[in-house]
């Protein structure tokens, strides 16, 4: 068995963060539309099969979008040749 290397100073273990919560928070809640659909783009391109909402045109109803998964609107991107 080897012998244990003894170190001047506690090395981190970097299981703690150092941006606060709150700010990691806020810059999630700014993000416009267009980049929330251009990161579910990109992971559906990478094959993860993310999930999107539908416009159902139902007017008068109350379910006027319905959740898919990416896969089912357009299709897996390993068969088109789009994978990443």
């Amino acid at each position: 068995m080897g012998k244990k290397r003894s170190r001047s100073k506690k090395v981190s273990a970097g299981v703690h963060s150092n941006v606060s919560a709150g700010t990691l928070r806020m810059l999630r809640q700014n993000r416009t539309p267009g980049e929330r659909l251009a990161f579910k783009l990109e992971a559906w391109r990478r094959g993860k099969n993310p999930w999107m909402s539908v416009d159902t045109g139902a007017t008068g109803s109350n379910t006027r979008f319905k959740r898919v998964r990416m896969n089912e609107v357009y299709g897996d991107p390993k068969k088109m040749g789009l994978s990443v």
